[in-house]
């Protein structure tokens, strides 16, 4: 471990306690573990070319953001840059992160397929201290210690959208099976909300934030070429439909 103090020139030559370290790969093929951040894997590069800080490591201090991206076009050129926070964890023991390397960010959207791999944001960011420490590392890639549930849709659209002056938040919900029950999936944020896009008769995979309201939506499909399951059949795997699913009025 770390034991060693130190300061870290500027190119101004002024010093300070704190290094900027990044995990990031542009030429592999997707890789939506990159790298993996838990109790298991708790160390990310520092400064390459340093002689006591190539490696530094997460504690129970280190601050994680998980981020979401968005697509921005800059003097005729296209990037993905960082565009919001999905979630923040304090304590290595405490998450279970994977980052994805670039072409991995660069599949995961459609809008993203142009874009070349150096100009997309991806893997890890980290900011350490002098005694080569994480202080806070953000993350591109998924937070697979969020809840995850398969909902199935009833509903042919939304059902209730409202908005929040003071917050400058909407609010959006919408039925669907989850569990066996009828539920009402919620979502808040700013525009273009997952729920909008859902398709009655479908499957899809739902993320959570921590306080329960809907970070994404993905639909599951069949490996077979078909666009969508069928209404009544959920499939884990192109030979093995589960029961199928009792019609719903709403």
């Amino acid at each position: 471990m770390p034991i060693a103090k130190a300061t870290f020139e500027n190119a101004d030559g002024s010093t300070d306690k704190a290094g900027q370290g990044s995990n990031l790969d542009t030429a592999s093929a997707a890789d939506k573990e990159f790298v993996t951040l838990d109790k298991s894997h708790v160390t990310l590069n520092g400064i390459t070319d340093s002689t006591g800080f190539k490696r530094v490591y997460a504690n129970d201090n280190s601050v994680f953001l998980s981020v979401e991206t968005e697509k921005l076009n800059n003097n005729s050129t296209d990037y993905v840059i960082i565009s919001d926070v999905d979630g923040i964890s304090t304590g290595i023991q405490n998450v279970n992160l994977k980052a994805w390397n670039a072409k991995a960010v660069k599949a995961d959207d459609t809008a993203y397929r142009a874009v070349a791999e150096a100009n997309i944001s991806h893997g890890v960011y980290t900011l350490f201290d002098d005694d080569g420490y994480v202080i806070a590392a953000v993350v591109v890639g998924e937070d697979d210690g969020t809840t995850t549930n398969y909902a199935f849709v009833t509903s042919d659209s939304m059902n209730r959208e409202s908005y929040d002056k003071e917050k400058d938040e909407y609010t959006w919900s919408r039925e669907a099976i989850v569990n066996g029950e009828l539920v009402t999936l919620t979502e808040t944020g700013s525009s273009n909300p997952e729920l909008r896009g859902m398709v009655r008769g479908s499957w899809y995979e739902v993320k959570y934030y921590a306080d329960g309201t809907v970070r994404r939506v993905t639909e599951i499909k069949k490996d077979n070429g078909d666009t969508t399951v069928d209404a009544n059949e959920f499939y884990a795997n192109s030979s093995a439909p589960l029961a199928p699913i009792p019609s719903t009025s709403v």
